[in-house]
């Protein structure tokens, strides 16, 4: 169901963010971007399993891309919003 979906969601955000933890970064996903990535990452047919790949996907993958250009830096706070548009909105 959505409700399980979102509770494995927030498991693997918080997974996630201990990855993080070590660089010295804190990521805040807001609950927009939060609903982007259960639209992405969970289905009626296959549940909640592709919620990790769509993480990779949707969040790990750009935030190592501002990391290798430099746009954040270790101890950095970052909070992350998606608009309409499916524009991130990095702050």
């Amino acid at each position: 169901s959505e409700e399980v979906a979102k509770l494995i969601l927030d498991i693997q955000l918080k997974n996630f963010n201990k990855i993080l933890k070590k660089q010295e970064i804190i990521l805040n996903l807001t609950d927009g971007f939060k609903a982007f990535l259960l639209s992405k990452g969970f289905s009626p047919e296959y549940g909640a399993r592709p919620i990790k790949d769509a993480i990779e996907q949707y969040v790990s993958t750009p935030l190592a891309d501002k990391l290798v250009i430099g746009e954040i830096e270790p101890n950095a706070t970052v909070d992350l919003d998606i608009d309409e548009n499916e524009n991130y909105l990095w702050n």
